[in-house]
């Protein structure tokens, strides 16, 4: 993980700032000046108290690098995580259904936006429906499809339990 984390957020020249970047890009999304409690925290809370500044703010944060975030408890209802980058991050406690990976490796998050379930796979980001109509059109039949709909029901069943989802 700190081979992927040397590419730091910290701005090296604004002491106490820390700033959410673009994935592919390397732009800055969001920056905030970290409280003194918080500068002294590991990289995942620094980052995950940017990104929940960055969700209360209104901030879009389409393909950011969150790689390693803390963002346990963090509420994320109106976050726009299309594209994030989410490898390491802990989700435990946000309003995100955490999946886990599939067998080829790709992780499955879910999480709810203006009322319709998200799911962002890989380099997909589909509403639930359209995430079962691609996997059954490109894995229908194969062990692979019937694991990523498993993995959707999952998904789906966690979300209304957790009232993320009205029933």
């Amino acid at each position: 993980m700190t081979d992927i984390i040397k590419d730091a957020v910290l701005a090296e020249d604004a002491p106490g700032m820390f700033q959410i970047k673009q994935r592919f890009t390397g732009d800055v999304l969001f920056e905030c000046k970290l409280p003194v409690e918080v500068e002294t925290q590991s990289y995942g809370l620094k980052l995950g108290f940017a990104v929940n500044a960055a969700v209360k703010a209104g901030i879009d944060l389409t393909h950011a690098n969150l790689v390693g975030a803390v963002l346990a408890g963090a509420n994320l209802a109106y976050a726009d995580l299309a594209g994030a980058y989410l490898a390491y991050a802990v989700l435990a406690g946000a309003n995100l259904v955490d999946a886990g990976q599939r067998s080829d490796g790709y992780r499955f998050v879910g999480w709810v936006k203006g009322g319709v379930l998200q799911i962002r796979a890989g380099c997909r980001n589909l509403s639930i429906t359209e995430a079962r109509e691609h996997w059954a059109k490109t894995r229908g039949g194969t062990q692979l499809g019937d694991e990523t709909m498993v993995i959707l029901d999952h998904i789906e069943q966690v979300a209304k339990i957790r009232g993320l989802l009205k029933v």
